[in-house]
């Protein structure tokens, strides 16, 4: 025309004519005439930007709406955005390409300083801080604006590959893309070319449904672009698009309801239009939409209508991709929530015609709805902007767990999806839809690109690479918020792999308990979706496992998740509900339980972990799981609850692991007293007879242990197990009180030989290597425990310096008692082992000679009250009640005749070897029992005088006189019994003293006892005869 100016223009290979025009507002025009028909048609385009006012919602702020639009990747392309900056720097612009995240950097920091320039006084900052931010960042994309028309003025057009042709402009290259025909008959393009694309058997049904693209086409225009966006938006937060579409019906009326209600009219069978024109909406038929006739049968579309301009930026491909996919399923939304209007429309004015057709159109409604709902969840994920995702510490542990690597820089999810698992799905979609697929996607594939998209993001099916593309790369705030905004409620495709993906959500942002009902839900729906049993729990779908085997496989899959990121508190909540869905004979049920019990035992709920003991179909498991409680147990010091807990058919478990605890532990530097604690175990059960066992070999242990230098703790230690071990015999019958104790005789072998084998190196047999046992009685307890106290008062001794060896013997001990001066316990000793008692006489006899001599008294004390002697008298010194204590102990000790006259004599040696006067006590009791010894052991000493008086008054005793005090029962007096006298003594004495005559002294003793003896024998024969005469007088 007159008005236009020819820019450039293209001959394309299917007989096409391309012409770029340009008016004088500089404003381009894109028409195309086929050769054969020799018809033009215009071609819509993406119109250029213009300044516009930019409405801030009141959710937002200034900055992050402005920073939308300016890098909103269809509108601007980087070249306009880095001029406009170099601008308002007043800095040349730099040669260098900056990534879009340092442009934007750049860009926030400008508006910040020049916001902060322009603020007035502190009075009125707070009312005009928002006028100054919309003011700044309004001027700077205005300049952004102008460059991007500057940038968007066309200069050539190019045909690369021979059928849709590429407009270069000044500062980028537009790819025109084909939209599909449902839109394009909408926006007024012959619609008997829908005939050709879809199957709509029914000439009137097709008609009808030409009508109602014609109905559309005008609502359409009718609430114009604006409104429809403002609707898009508002209707894909909503849980029932039909609902709020019946909110604002209103408004929609009062634009134009009578030219409406006409188009409704004219459509005959609404239910099988709306049926065919759903049916054209499904994603299988996008690949036909783009598709031209080329064959034989199949009429050529002689018009495409480019609307879409590409800015390419360093992706080219896959950005003119993601953008044409963008405006596809913008226009596709539009398109679905038009037909949501008309139905809801319909609804609403055939009410009264069509009673019988509500519930169909409100069925319809639904389905509708649904296409809205899966158009705004695929609208969200190719226009919503990847998120940063900080390498905390959970997000680490999810990674490293079963996502993946999160290193694309894309800047939107698409763009993301795209790069990684996305293209190679979508590239073998090409291949399946074309053979000359050779795996770039030029301008020729994109149309078939959009269609693979569309596939891939429909939220129905038949994948979820979408949603596991954000998962697999750690995008959990977009995957949380596509599932719990755009799939809600109404999206039922794999709901139990959606779910699992959620889960991960919540457990990314912390909210654990949220997670494990979201894993506990996924688990209920995991027996029937093929999606996570094939990539979650890598099962075979072709193998036979029953719902309830599958969701406790999942659920021990989850477990292991919640035990890795130490989440005790859920993974009790989950296992207890793995536990009510698992059989018993579940191969995942010993998992489930042992994991249930290691939470409860981590967070210290003792009965709740001893529960989940027992709940273990396995036995293997429940030991492991008892030690680790036993253990965890006396760790915390809980005993008490350690022994009153009834183990059941484990009772034998708890007691052998407590052996073994025991056994292995150092009895003085162990922090818990595994003995005790068994003792406790066996008391508590009645069981004395293991009780008084288990003292007793501690009491062992610390003997052998501890042999060479027991301290007093040692040794207090012993006893005290001793005293447990008689104390609970004594509870037992009678005919029970004895203990069986094993003895390995290398624990008293010192000589370091191998136990198995000898000194040439030869095995022993192993009859010889093997443990032997011994009988303990309850006497012999008794005489250990006797011992046992003995060496405990020597070790507490400090004045004793000998060593009290732990396992010293009764003789031992004795000796050791001795020498401290613990002469009653001495004497205890004795008696208790039939040992003789000379030894004590002897030393005690050897203190008290001492005690005459010493001057120390505080000395003779110090070992007189070590055997609790008291004195009564004031006045009596401590060397008088030494031998008063000597006294005593000669008159209580060795009832026996022959003891008393050994012990006697005893301290009649001891006395005599130290030539010490013999006490008047002494020699009376002493001559009373035994005067002929006495009378020997004091010729042997040379104790001439005091022997020559008692053989005199032996003598003179068995004459008749005092015989009593020699214990002498017959005299010469009374001859009823036979009477003698120690005339071998005597004689021998006689001797000596003959023998000494010379001295006065032994003289007058010889002449005594001479003369005292002849007095003896005419006494007896003066007896005989008389007893003769009497005996003739008799006959």
């Amino acid at each position: 025309t007159t008005i236009q100016r020819l820019v450039d223009f293209q001959l394309s290979s299917d007989n096409r004519l391309w012409a770029l025009w340009q008016d004088t507002d500089d404003q381009p025009t894109l028409a195309v005439c086929d050769i054969i028909i020799k018809t033009w048609h215009e071609v819509a385009m993406s119109q250029p930007l213009s300044p516009e006012d930019v409405t801030i919602p009141y959710h937002s702020s200034v900055p992050e709406e402005f920073l939308k639009k300016i890098f909103d990747p269809r509108k601007f392309c980087t070249s306009s955005i880095r001029k406009a900056l170099s601008v308002h720097q007043r800095t040349p612009l730099s040669s260098r390409n900056p990534s879009m995240k340092s442009l934007q950097d750049d860009v926030v920091k400008l508006m910040e300083t020049e916001v902060a320039y322009n603020l007035p006084d502190e009075d009125n900052l707070k009312q005009s801080l928002d006028e100054i931010q919309l003011l700044t960042w309004s001027t700077f994309y205005t300049s952004c604006v102008q460059y991007q028309q500057y940038a968007s003025k066309p200069i050539a057009i190019t045909n690369p590959d021979g059928c849709i042709p590429t407009i270069v402009k000044k500062g980028y290259v537009s790819q025109q893309i084909p939209v599909s025909m449902l839109e394009a008959v909408c926006r007024g393009v012959d619609a008997s070319q829908l005939k050709f694309l879809y199957p709509v058997a029914d000439d009137l049904v097709f008609t009808d449904l030409v009508k109602l693209l014609n109905c559309l086409s005008l609502l359409s225009s009718i609430l114009g672009k604006e409104y429809l966006e403002e609707l898009a938006q508002s209707v894909q937060l909503c849980d029932n698009p039909a609902t709020f579409i019946h909110g604002a019906m209103e408004d929609i009326k009062e634009s134009n309801e009578s030219e409406l209600e006409d188009y409704i009219g004219q459509i005959g069978d609404i239910v099988s239009t709306i049926n065919a024109l759903l049916l054209c909406l499904e994603p299988g038929q996008i690949q036909h939409e783009f598709k031209r006739g080329r064959g034989s049968n199949s009429p050529k579309l002689p018009l495409v209508l480019p609307i879409f301009t590409a800015i390419i930026f360093t992706d080219p491909t896959n950005c003119c991709a993601v953008n044409a996919t963008h405006q596809y399923v913008e226009d596709r939304l539009h398109l679905v929530l038009l037909l949501l209007i008309v139905t809801v429309l319909f609804d609403e004015l055939q009410e009264n015609y069509l009673i019988f057709h509500i519930n169909i159109i409100f069925k319809f409604s639904e389905r509708v709805a649904i296409y809205v709902h899966s158009y705004s969840a695929i609208m969200w994920a190719v226009s919503a902007e990847k998120e940063h995702v900080p390498n905390s510490s959970i997000e680490h542990t999810l990674q490293s767990l079963s996502v993946g690597d999160n290193k694309s820089s894309s800047r939107t999810l698409l763009e993301g999806f795209l790069k990684n698992e996305g293209g190679k799905l979508l590239c073998c979609i090409l291949r399946e839809n074309s053979e000359q697929f050779n795996g770039v996607i030029d301008n020729a594939v994109i149309p078939k690109a959009i269609a693979g998209i569309i596939q891939l993001l429909w939220p129905l099916g038949p994948t979820v690479s979408f949603p596991k593309y954000l998962f697999t790369n750690s995008l959990f705030g977009s995957l949380q918020y596509y599932i719990n905004v755009r799939l809600n409620k109404w999206c039922d495709f794999s709901p139990a792999y959606i779910s699992y993906m959620l889960a991960y959500c919540y457990l990314h942002n912390g909210q654990y308990n949220k997670a494990v009902h979201t894993f506990i839900q996924a688990g209920g729906k995991a027996g029937m979706d093929g999606m996570l049993i094939g990539s979650m729990l890598e099962l075979d779908l072709e193998e036979q496992l029953a719902e309830n085997e599958i969701e406790v496989l999942f659920y021990t899959k989850v477990l292991e998740i919640f035990e890795k990121l130490e989440l005790a508190e859920q993974v009790i909540i989950l296992a207890k509900h793995a536990i009510s869905k698992a059989s018993v004979k579940d191969d995942n049920m010993p998992i489930l339980c042992s994991s249930m019990f290691r939470q409860c035992l981590q967070l210290n709920r003792f009965n709740e972990a001893y529960k989940a003991i027992f709940l273990n179909p396995s036995w293997e498991h429940k030991k492991d799981c008892l030690r680790m409680l036993v253990m965890a147990l006396c760790e915390k010091k809980k005993y008490k609850l350690l022994v009153e807990h009834s183990y059941d058919d484990m009772h034998v478990e708890v007691v052998n692991i407590l052996e073994h605890r025991a056994r292995c532990s150092d009895l003085l530097n162990s922090r818990h007293k595994y003995y005790d604690l068994l003792f406790s175990f066996h008391v508590y059960r009645g069981n004395y007879g293991r009780a008084a066992s288990t003292m007793y070999e501690q009491m062992c242990r610390l003997q052998n242990e501890y042999s060479a230098s027991p301290s007093a703790n040692v040794l207090h230690l012993q006893h005290m197990c001793l005293v447990s071990t008689v104390s609970c015999l004594r509870l037992v019958d009678k005919q029970y009180r004895w203990l069986v104790h094993p003895v390995d005789k290398n624990i008293y072998d010192k000589s370091c030989r191998s136990p198995k084998r000898n000194a040439e190196g030869e095995a022993l047999p192993v009859e010889n290597s093997q443990r032997k046992i011994r009988l303990v009685e309850f006497d012999q307890l008794q005489n250990e425990l006797l011992l046992l106290e003995c060496r405990m008062k020597l070790a507490l001794d400090e004045e004793n310096e000998l060593n009290v060896g732990a396992s010293a013997s009764e003789k031992e001990t004795l000796s050791l008692l001795v020498h401290s001066s613990y002469f009653n316990d001495a004497f205890i000793i004795c008696d208790k082992f039939k040992l003789d008692k000379k030894s004590v006489f002897e030393v005690m006899c050897t203190r008290c000679i001492y005690a005459s001599y010493s001057n120390d008294d505080a000395q003779i004390w110090s070992w007189l009250k070590k055997n609790e002697i008291r004195s009564s008298d004031a006045h009596s010194s401590a060397s008088d009640v030494a031998w008063r204590f000597l006294e005593t102990s000669l008159s209580e000790h060795g009832e026996i005749e022959t003891h008393k006259s050994s012990n006697y004599r005893a301290v009649l040696q001891t006395l005599l070897s130290y030539s010490y006067p013999l006490p008047a006590w002494f020699v009376k009791i002493y001559k009373k029992i035994n005067c002929p010894e006495l009378i020997r052991m004091l010729l042997c000493y040379d104790w001439l005088e005091l022997s020559t008086t008692l053989c005199v008054d032996y003598m003179n005793a068995v004459m008749g006189v005092s015989p009593a005090e020699f214990g002498i029962h017959s005299s010469l007096l009374n001859i009823n019994k036979q009477v003698w006298s120690p005339q071998n003594e005597i004689s021998q004495l006689l001797s000596v003293l003959d023998d000494m005559r010379h001295e006065e002294k032994y003289n007058k003793l010889y002449k005594t006892l001479f003369s005292k003896r002849e007095e003896y024998f005419e006494e007896i024969k003066r007896v005989s005869a008389t007893d003769r005469f009497h005996a003739s007088m008799v006959h």
